[in-house]
């Protein structure tokens, strides 16, 4: 019996976590992605390359 409380909390869980992140997808657009990206992509960012220099400031 114990066991079914806990699937059942379980699925609960999992099926409220799995709506959120469906909900946060939709929030997401191609010009707020190609924003982020040219900025990771720009000068002020150099040293994108792990452990140059620039990354550890």
């Amino acid at each position: 019996m114990r066991a079914a409380y806990i699937l059942t909390f379980a699925f609960l869980i999992l099926s409220a976590v799995a709506q959120g992140q469906k909900e946060g997808l939709e929030t997401i657009n191609k010009n707020d992605l190609k924003a982020h990206m040219t900025f990771f992509a720009s000068d002020e960012m150099k040293g994108r390359n792990t452990g140059t220099a620039e990354r550890m400031k």
